[in-house]
């Protein structure tokens, strides 16, 4: 787009120099209005080159609000930043008619007793979409982890979107009904079993030998040298129940992501991770999937968590502390009174498996693929 001198006399001098810092004016704080108004006009019209910074220390910039050229409709940039909260670009986020609110999707994100909506686009940066104030959340029972569609509008002194409506919450139509914790509803043992349609080896000895079902916890032991993410995925992507479906997917390969990225449109919510992500994005990553998980429970949904591979998960950390933490993390699986329920399944590489001789106490299903070492059953079902 090419601005007239016209046009930029009637910005502020907040969106000069956004203005100017997106086409390459160097310094743009320090100059005044006549001179970036100059500036931007001779970069554009090719007098002079643009100057762009060889990195992104100092000040995160904030969000900005840009008016296009018939003035009725605006853009709204947001701001993307690191697990350190270090800006790394901007990126245009919605666009509306002048008077009218954005449409804005999302998840939860709960950070120093304030909530905002980011979007899981970009693996290596968390993207910040717009601000739910506090109040607002209470009010509508909005928790950590919940995908939402929003209306909001753009506000001048936080200089970011702010959602004011809850259009649709975790793919249903927002009701405003309240919803009980998920640690707080009574679980159940009755089960439904979870129907699967493949003709892969795995799902066929689910389906013929080891049935899997509504609120189990169940383990899939594959061959590393298999690649384990194939040995679960195929598993992920034939169950046919109606079910939501999430896979937890950590410190993956680009090319695996893309596969499963590929394979995930429309049948199941995919949460991931690269392998060149720090430890804070793995963590960062697991606790939103967890979170998602629980919050469709909430709703009396049937939710099936699948994790690639457990080993990635807990870094290889085999202490008694990471034990632990494992048996709480399949702790979530369970069935629910009135309605919904939690599943959660679990892969992970013969070597992992050995290192955790008490699996069998706690898990209701177990796969384990042929291997030298393991003298285990190739499918094993533990009916309570």
């Amino acid at each position: 787009m090419l601005y007239t001198e016209e046009q930029l006399k009637k910005y502020s001098i907040y969106q000069l120099r956004f203005l100017a810092r997106h086409v390459g004016v160097r310094s743009p704080t320090t100059k005044k209005r006549e001179e970036l108004i100059e500036k931007v006009l001779a970069i554009q019209n090719g007098e002079e080159q643009p100057y762009y910074a060889p990195n992104n220390k100092g000040r995160p910039a904030k969000g900005c609000f840009m008016p296009l050229e018939n003035s009725e409709s605006a853009i709204v940039y947001g701001v993307e930043g690191d697990m350190d909260g270090d800006v790394v670009f901007k990126k245009r986020i919605a666009e509306y008619d002048a008077g009218n609110v954005a449409r804005v999707s999302g998840f939860v994100l709960e950070s120093n007793y304030q909530y905002f909506l980011i979007s899981f686009d970009n693996p290596m940066t968390v993207e910040r979409v717009a601000f739910l104030s506090k109040d607002f959340a209470d009010l509508n029972g909005i928790r950590e982890g919940d995908k939402l569609v929003c209306e909001a509008k753009y506000d001048t002194d936080l200089e970011m979107l702010v959602v004011q409506k809850v259009i649709m919450m975790n793919n249903r139509e927002f009701d405003g009904k309240e919803r009980p914790l998920f640690e707080e509803i009574a679980p159940v043992f009755t089960k439904g079993k979870i129907d699967f349609e493949s003709e892969y080896p795995v799902v066929n000895e689910i389906k013929g030998i080891a049935p899997l079902c509504y609120g189990d916890r169940g383990l899939i032991v594959g061959n590393k040298r298999s690649r384990l993410y194939s040995v679960v995925l195929p598993v992920v992507a034939s169950v046919c129940s109606a079910a939501k479906v999430v896979l937890l997917a950590l410190n993956e390969t680009p090319e695996r992501i893309d596969e499963i990225k590929k394979l995930s449109e429309d049948n199941f919510q995919l949460f991931y991770s690269a392998f060149s992500d720090g430890p804070s994005r793995q963590f960062y990553v697991l606790k939103m999937a967890i979170n998602y998980v629980k919050r469709l429970a909430e709703s009396g949904e049937n939710v099936i968590l699948f994790i690639t591979d457990l080993a990635d998960v807990y870094q290889g950390n085999l202490d008694t502390e990471a034990i632990y933490s494992i048996k709480s993390f399949f702790a979530m699986a369970r069935n629910f009174a009135e309605s919904g329920s939690c599943s959660v399944v679990g892969g992970c590489s013969p070597e992992f498996f050995a290192e955790h001789s008490d699996f069998d106490n706690f898990m209701d299903f177990l796969w384990v693929e042929e291997h030298d070492q393991l003298s285990k059953e190739k499918t094993v079902r533990h009916d309570k």
